[in-house]
């Protein structure tokens, strides 16, 4: 009896040792944030960069900022870039006198950061400090700073950034920015964009097939890599179109015949629509795409938001009317979303469409409905040499039953 109670006191008193050398030890990592990291080298100063970066707490900037104002040759891109990404989840107003000084940076990319911390932090309210620093900045400053007021919104970034654009060379970023800004009619600049883009690049793929200019290759070879790269950019900005600009982008969207736009939309659309916003993107119905139109259709009608009904109660008469087959057929698979009465006016209607599988689908969906007077339409289409039709009217008949 005394060893089993000797052994709880050991027990005990070693958890207790041990609870308290992690809180020491905890201690101890907290307190390193606070050190000076222009002391630190080598191994020791990397990981400690690291710890900072993964801290949940704020303070962590003030250590952290150093990295950006006092830099050192030593820092890797990725642990540049760590700390940018720290930095931006922080949005510590406790730097500002550090942030104000990475603005003058004469490091392009230290000082492209510190435009996109600062309009982090600050939002609405830092926008007239970029704003003023917009007029003189050129080149990279120009494009980060550009990049950075998507963080500020507000009239005055708005009306500043539309009256650049009149005199701006390179005006993507500008519709981009304001785009995001909740700015709808920029949208149809930047899928003109998308194409252009997408066709250089493939131009430059089919050149670079054969080169008969080495140097010339080269350097298609560098703009064709900057193309794919800022087409990747600009689709992971309209990721992060607000609810307010999507509506108008899907209507100029809609409108597009290029497959390029096509290809975007169904990329975007699967990781952008919501139970929440389905109805802005209710334009893509119109599409030209099929393919687009479906998606869009497949997510609204699976969806268990309250505007579902209202939705397709509109669209599905505007479908059966389309002038694609698809769409049509479509109409009669969705057709159950909308009224009963009207539902079954249109789909009796489409018993006599100019496509074989619309009139296949109507049959099949009449029947699963159990339309009795669609019973002597149904039959005289079974007189046909259609073996599609036939089957279809056979499997119909027996589902409406015996007269």
């Amino acid at each position: 009896m005394r060893q089993a109670i000797f052994l709880l006191i050991s027990l005990s008193l070693f958890c207790h040792s041990a609870i308290q050398a992690e809180e020491d030890d905890l201690d101890a990592e907290f307190d390193g944030a606070f050190i000076d990291l222009a002391e630190l080298s080598g191994v020791e100063r990397k990981q400690t960069i690291q710890g900072l970066c993964k801290s949940n707490d704020p303070e962590a900037a003030a250590a952290l900022i150093s990295v950006f104002t006092e830099p050192a040759n030593e820092d890797s891109d990725e642990t540049l870039e760590s700390v940018f990404s720290a930095l931006m989840k922080f949005k510590s107003k406790e730097i500002e006198e550090e942030l104000s000084q990475l603005l003058r940076s004469p490091d392009p990319r230290l000082q492209g950061f510190g435009f996109k911390i600062y309009a982090r932090t600050y939002g609405k309210s830092g926008a007239k400090k970029l704003l003023s620093m917009l007029a003189e900045a050129q080149g990279p400053a120009f494009q980060d700073l550009i990049v950075a007021l998507r963080d500020c919104p507000g009239p005055a970034t708005v009306k500043s950034l539309r009256r650049l654009l009149r005199k701006a060379k390179e005006k993507i970023e500008i519709h981009l920015t304001l785009l995001r800004l909740g700015v709808p009619d920029h949208s149809e600049a930047i899928l003109r964009y998308y194409v252009d883009a997408s066709s250089a690049i493939r131009g430059l793929r089919e050149a670079l097939i054969y080169p008969s200019d080495k140097r010339k290759a080269a350097r298609d070879r560098i703009h064709m890599k900057n193309l794919i790269k800022h087409k990747a950019d600009v689709r992971a900005e309209l990721l992060l179109i607000p609810d307010v600009g999507v509506q108008g982008f899907c209507e100029a969207a809609s409108k597009q015949t290029h497959q390029d736009v096509w290809s975007l939309l169904a990329r975007l659309i699967i990781k952008i629509i919501r139970d929440d916003n389905i109805h802005h993107f209710q334009p893509l119905l119109q599409s030209p795409s099929v393919e687009v139109a479906t998606l869009v259709l497949e997510k609204i009608a699976a969806s268990k938001s309250a505007l579902v009904k209202d939705v397709l109660r509109s669209e599905i008469p505007i479908l059966a009317k389309a002038a694609s087959s698809e769409m049509r057929k479509l109409a009669v698979r969705y057709s159950g979303h909308a009224d009963e009465d009207s539902r079954t006016k249109i789909v009796m209607n489409l018993l006599n469409d100019s496509d074989k599988w619309v009139r296949i689908e109507s049959i099949e969906k009449l029947a699963e409905w159990r339309i009795q007077e669609a019973r002597a339409t149904i039959e005289k289409m079974k007189s046909t040499d259609d073996p599609d039709i036939q089957w279809s009217t056979d499997y119909a008949i027996k589902l409406l039953g015996a007269k």
